[in-house]
């Protein structure tokens, strides 16, 4: 079956790579991109194609007052409107347009040019090659950009300079409708030779010198290269993590190269499915990945009773999804590794490139790779007016801003990879927020907010980090909160501005519910209520941490450790000092047994009978103490009520292991006899050190 491609406008349509006949699967179209697009760019330089507004312009016959037959430009919408079919000219252009239609500046424009440079006879050798002298079918594709500070540019990508581009040569003619039920104006291409690509381009020289506002560019003038030794490389664009949420709570998480390598991953082309509102539309169209990709709607949102009245429905729209998604993601990965001379010296400044090769593609048409113009396109005036799916395009993003909650008291090796890792994914600023509760190392020595950020600062300063990571307060115990409240702008030291995507750091490692520590974060994309405007709170699922398999990271192990200094560089960052840690709680390595006992120590009975004594008053004020730490609850975060350990709110996006893994509340009833990913330690001992370190705070065993 053969695919027909329609688009509006006398430019025609050129391909997507999901368009093809032989793109029926997930795979067909992964292939497309690593094996016929490097083997065509090897050995030819495709087209740009430019953003600008496309216009037609053939040459018609007129009788004037004298009877002399004389030739003059003329636009063609390629509609069947006489208008149309009699050409447009500056006489009847009020007849195909109303007052104020953008498309009126931009066909007087160039008709002025090209009509001034027509009437000195210097293109008439030309014009006579290209097929146009004689034959008003044929006309010269032309794309018009102007911008101005008056009239700003109308389409997405902004060239900075006025310019035509002459595309080539097409031709008209009459075909039958998409049904079949009647006839149409259609146009195709004319077969370019070696003359008529040189009389093209001299046809845009000489026009050039008629035109004072635009530069002039031929086809030649606007192609594309593979960089100098460059290898295009899907590895990244493949391993990207893609959710598509099938229902409130419901998700399926795979990498783009998962979903592509399923077998049941196939081109809905063709297919329609029936919205929650009754509308009928294309299974592969920009409203269904806009709303499961980018926007992140349910399935069951999006079809309502026919994502499960008809599976095949929600099978075809996710598919759908997932083929635009890979398509943008792919092309982009292509762009990045093309130089061009115009606009520009990257490819993925421009609207995208168009190849055109049967043998490779198995077409004779052209084929288009538009990147992360297959959404950005949408935002330009001109499409707009078009494309009412515009409304639901990603924000704009000025700043990436990872955030960093927790008690880290004190922070370990984990925390530092968790920052790095960050950092390494593309995020420009890392705040790192500290909680004000307090811990004591056994020899009851504190680790409080000030040491906590001390500690810090070595780690950030042996990194040569100072640039890039900030030290701030949480005014909160719960980073949950913390984060969430980051979007207000209540936490003073990290106040986001309109353009900021903001990102809650998390990993993939399970509680022992098996739920990854990102499921903290799965709603934060939609935001919250009096969150500031302009600010954009990330997917998580875009930006979560993958923890490697090493064990837990203990954090009272750790506080052991600073009181002795052996085996402190265990939890420490490559290339940090022990010593440095150490001297901000004034431990010295070689200290004296004797120092460390100035005051003499209580008896083991006589500490017996004191903690008898004021346990049993004290015991219900932890508890209750405990209860007031509560997670940070939103409707819409479907969160369980019941908090984690203390030591695990604070710790939420600790890190576990050598390399680490955020950590922390992840949901659930607490179990006594759970193992945190903080904390290894026997459970009783965990209470008791708990305990014993509450008291401490209170004075009751000083």
């Amino acid at each position: 079956m053969r695919r027909l491609l329609t688009e509006g406008g006398a430019g025609g349509h050129m391909a997507h790579p999901f368009d093809l006949d032989y793109v029926k699967t997930g795979q067909d179209l992964l292939s497309f991109f690593a094996d016929r697009v490097p083997e065509y760019l090897r050995d030819h330089d495709p087209h740009i194609k430019t953003d600008g507004v496309n216009i037609s312009f053939k040459l018609i016959t007129k009788t004037n007052a004298l009877g002399e037959e004389a030739r003059e430009f003329a636009a063609d919408r390629g509609s069947q409107k006489p208008v149309d079919l009699a050409g447009i000219t500056a006489a009847n252009i009020d007849q195909r347009f109303a007052p104020g239609h953008g498309m009126i500046p931009a066909i007087t424009d160039v008709l002025d040019i090209l009509n001034a440079v027509l009437e000195t006879g210097t293109i008439d050798e030309e014009l006579k090659i290209l097929g146009l002298w004689d034959n008003p079918d044929y006309f010269i594709n032309t794309e018009y950009v102007k911008e101005t500070e008056e009239r700003p540019a109308i389409n997405v990508v902004k060239y900075g300079e006025n310019f035509l581009a002459f595309h080539g040569v097409k031709e008209f003619f009459m075909g039958p409708s998409p049904k079949g039920k009647s006839m149409s104006r259609k146009n195709k291409e004319v077969a370019a030779s070696k003359n008529s690509n040189q009389a093209i381009m001299s046809f845009a020289r000489k026009v050039a010198k008629f035109s004072q506002d635009y530069n002039i560019y031929g086809p030649e003038d606007a192609k594309a290269s593979l960089r100098e030794g460059a290898v295009i490389n899907f590895d990244r664009a493949l391993g990207k993590k893609i959710t598509v949420f099938l229902s409130e709570g419901s998700e399926k998480v795979d990498t783009l190269g998962g979903w592509l390598r399923n077998p049941k991953t196939k081109n809905p082309f063709g297919t329609t499915i029936t919205l929650a509102d009754g509308k009928v539309i294309g299974a592969m169209s920009k409203h269904v990945y806009f709303n499961l990709i980018l926007n992140k709607m349910p399935v069951s949102e999006l079809l309502g009773t026919q994502s499960t009245d008809n599976v095949q429905m929600a099978i075809d729209a996710i598919n759908g999804a997932i083929f635009y998604d890979a398509t943008r993601v792919l092309g982009r990965t292509v762009l990045e590794s093309l130089y061009t001379s115009f606009g520009g010296s990257s490819a993925d400044k421009h609207e995208g490139i168009v190849m055109r090769n049967k043998e490779i593609f198995g077409v004779s048409f052209p084929i288009k790779i538009t990147g992360d113009f297959i959404y950005d396109g949408t935002k330009g005036a001109v499409s707009q007016e078009m494309e009412k799916e515009a409304a639901q395009i990603e924000p704009t993003v000025e700043r990436k801003i990872a955030v960093f909650p927790g008690a880290f008291k004190p922070p370990h090796r984990g925390h530092m990879n968790v920052v790095e890792a960050l950092l390494q994914n593309g995020v420009d600023q890392v705040v790192v927020l500290v909680s004000r509760l307090d811990r004591k190392t056994p020899a009851g020595r504190p680790v409080n907010r000030s040491v906590s950020e001390r500690i810090w600062q070595i780690y950030i300063d042996s990194k040569g980090l100072g640039d890039r990571v900030s030290i701030g307060e949480s005014p909160f115990n719960a980073p949950v909160k913390a984060a969430y409240e980051v979007l207000k702008g209540t936490v003073p030291d990290l106040i986001p501005q309109p353009g900021d995507l903001i990102i809650p750091a998390a990993s993939d490692k399970p509680d022992k519910y098996e739920k990854p520590d990102y499921d903290r974060f799965k709603n934060f994309h939609k935001g919250i209520e009096g969150m500031i405007d302009g600010v954009i709170p990330a997917n998580i699922m875009e930006w979560y941490y993958e923890a490697p398999t090493e064990g837990p990271m203990s954090a009272s192990a750790f506080r052991a450790a600073l009181d002795t200094g052996e085996g402190l560089e265990a939890f420490l960052p490559t290339g940090v000092d022990p010593k440095q840690v150490l001297d901000v709680l004034g431990v010295e390595t070689k200290e004296k047994e004797d120092d460390l006992e100035a005051d003499p120590p209580i008896a083991a009975e006589e500490l017996h009978v004191a903690m008898e004594s004021v346990i049993a008053g004290l015991i219900e004020e932890v508890i209750s103490e405990r209860k007031k730490e509560k997670v940070y609850m939103e409707p819409h975060m479907h969160q369980d009520s019941n908090s984690g350990s203390e030591e695990e709110l604070e710790e939420i996006s600790a890190m576990g292991g050598g390399a680490g893994a955020v950590q922390g509340y992840s949901g659930g009833k607490e179990d006594d006899n759970k193992r945190t990913l903080i904390r290894e330690e026997d459970p009783e001992d965990e209470v008791v050190e708990e305990i014993l370190n509450y008291l401490l705070g209170k004075g009751a065993l000083l």
